[in-house]
């Protein structure tokens, strides 16, 4: 398993903000200054492996002790496959993801940007993460941990470099934050204002409303923001669990299945959403969950079951049936044997990056914890 991915819970409750080209070449380019500033290679990963204040911290399941996040090493992994089963429904089905592919020149294109964003992903965690590791040896004390990578680009980054992880993270969450107020925007203007009362209003109207509701909603996220900087990850982390839990089952069967009805997806969707709220304020009541029972797994089970009981009601329109085949459609470029030709070499840097990773996770994760003892 790439460490990067269950290496300490603490560093998977850094920003996550949606990547950059900026951010992303500062986040290469940081890694020899990280660690030449806290120790030089491999001693800056040996020495943070016996950080007094953070037992375990490079282990595969995160730190231990009386300050750890999560529980038993079992329960981290547990949570970790259930957080990446959500975050992947969410990039699947949620607006703000699943309205990239459609910029796309065709259904080629998407897939081969899906799989370098793949690659891209995973190396920068495992740079980033093994770097942000090794700061502990200078100052374990950084609260917010959220403030981790700014504190080094502050710090002990040259000023250039600096200068270019800030505005790498300003630039992904300034995008991100735009993504989110249009979607909002709309869905007020358009979703409920307009389509749920089935009334008409002009363009003049729409734009008005949604240009008010981002500047509220930003007010609001902004004030989150200055009250509890964490907060707003945090506020990140439920609204993924939430699309998972009430979209994801609706989503997929709607397109797989040929039995759901509007009724039991309306239906579904409600209750996946009461579902995860329920299970948040079992926890806000002090009933201790276990991991395996997510408040996003509950609202996943009782959207299912709701799906399933709910589409008995209600039929099926002949026009829905056409759109769903629709669905399932190849649609076929004018020069599909060009693209495919292309597309097939994807699985082949699939697999290099693979063995690539392995060995730099060889390197610079297993043979300095071994050094260490």
């Amino acid at each position: 398993m790439v460490p990067s991915i269950v290496m300490s819970t603490e560093l998977m409750r850094m920003p996550t903000v949606k990547s950059s080209p900026t951010f992303s070449v500062a986040a290469y380019v940081s890694f020899p200054f990280i660690m030449k500033a806290t120790g030089g290679f491999p001693d800056a990963i040996i020495n943070a492996t016996k950080v007094v204040e953070k037992p375990d911290l490079l282990s595969w399941h995160g730190i231990t002790g009386p300050n750890a996040y999560m529980g038993t090493p079992a329960e981290v992994i547990i949570w970790a496959i259930i957080l990446g089963l959500v975050w992947g429904s969410v990039v699947a089905i949620s607006p703000w993801q699943s309205s990239r592919y459609l910029m796309a020149k065709n259904e080629h294109v998407a897939i081969r940007s899906g799989v370098w964003a793949m690659i891209s992903i995973i190396t920068i965690y495992l740079f980033l993460h093994l770097s942000i590791t090794t700061v502990n040896n200078i100052k374990p004390d950084i609260d917010p941990t959220e403030k981790v990578f700014i504190w080094a680009a502050m710090n002990i980054v040259p000023t250039w470099l600096g200068v270019i992880i800030v505005s790498g993270i300003m630039a992904a969450a300034l995008s991100s934050c735009a993504t989110f107020l249009q979607l909002i925007g709309s869905s007020i203007a358009r979703d409920i204002l307009e389509q749920s009362r089935g009334t008409s209003y002009s363009d003049r109207t729409l734009l008005n409303v949604s240009r008010i509701s981002m500047v509220i909603i930003s007010i609001i996220i902004l004030l989150i923001g200055l009250w509890q900087p964490p907060s707003v990850m945090w506020i990140g982390y439920f609204a993924a669990t939430l699309f998972a839990a009430s979209w994801g089952p609706v989503a997929f069967s709607s397109v797989f299945s040929k039995k759901v009805t509007k009724e039991g997806a309306f239906w579904s969707i409600i209750i996946g959403f009461l579902g995860v709220i329920f299970g948040e304020l079992l926890g806000k009541w002090g009933v201790a969950l276990p991991v395996y029972l997510n408040p996003v797994i509950i609202g996943v089970i009782l959207s299912g079951i709701t799906l399933m009981i709910g589409s008995r009601f209600g039929t099926i329109t002949e026009e829905e049936r056409a759109y769903q085949e629709r669905l399932h459609q190849r649609s076929i470029d004018e020069n599909e044997e060009k693209e495919m030709a292309i597309t097939r070499k994807y699985p082949a840097y699939l697999m290099i990056s693979g063995v690539l990773i392995i060995v730099i996770t060889f390197v610079f994760y297993y043979w300095p914890l071994t050094l260490a003892g």
